[in-house]
Parts: C-alpha cells; sequence; structure tokens
C-alpha cells in the first residue's frame, strides 16, 4: 500500500527513537547505490541535503552518467556530514521536493539496515 506524502511524514516524526532505524547513518554502499537508481531531481535533493554549488558542480563535472551522479552527489553529502547522514535527513529531503515514493523507499532500506545489523551482532555459534 503507498502511503500518502503526508502518512510518510508522520511516520518520519513519530519514528524518532534515539539511535532508531531512520537515524543511523547511512553507511551501507548497497543502499547508496540503490537509492541512486531512483533517484529524481539529485541535484535539488543534494541543494536539501546542503551541498553547496561547487559541490554540485564538481559532481556534475566527475559523474559520467546521471546514475553515477546521484551516487557520487550521496557519497558527498555521506563525507560532509558523517554521523549526521541519516536515512532519516534523506528521506525528509525527498519529503520535502513532495516524493513521498522514495522516502518510503529511504526509510524500508533503514529498516533493512537495522534487521541486518540485528542479524550479524546476533548469537554466534561456538
Amino acid at each position: 500500500m503507498m502511503r500518502t506524502a503526508e502518512e510518510v511524514a508522520e511516520w518520519a516524526e513519530v519514528s524518532h527513537d534515539k539511535d532508531g532505524p531512520l537515524d543511523r547513518e547511512i553507511s551501507d554502499k548497497r543502499h547508496i547505490s540503490e537509492v541512486s537508481t531512483f533517484m529524481v531531481n539529485w541535484e535539488t535533493i543534494a541543494s536539501r541535503l546542503g551541498l553547496q554549488e561547487a559541490d554540485i558542480e564538481g559532481v556534475e563535472r566527475d559523474g559520467s552518467d546521471t546514475t553515477r551522479r546521484r551516487g557520487l552527489m550521496l557519497e558527498r553529502w555521506r563525507m560532509l556530514e558523517g554521523p549526521q547522514a541519516t536515512y532519516r535527513v534523506l528521506g525528509k529531503a525527498f519529503l520535502s521536493e513532495g516524493k513521498a515514493d522514495q522516502a518510503k523507499k529511504v526509510f524500508e532500506l533503514a529498516k533493512s539496515a537495522t534487521a541486518q545489523a540485528s542479524k550479524s551482532s546476533g548469537p554466534t555459534a561456538s
């Protein structure tokens, strides 16, 4: 079931547990790659994420195609923001542009990252 922009935004606000899934740093390169396949208007999202015009121009210059530019932009954002480059921040950037479907995908990635982290930190066989 597709959520409306308001429903996705409300979920993002309600799901504000400290160290919850949305507040995890986006560190999985597979997630960066996945987001770069569905992101549209990457320049606008870059601005929403706080990248400066010089950063955007550098991405345009270094990226050979649109998907590559999207990935480079996300990597640049992660490098600049460090632990503040979270799923919540990225999702809200999409919501601010009216892209509830893309925000929902980002939030789903956050959930999968948390599930994956739980699996890898769970009990191990000895």
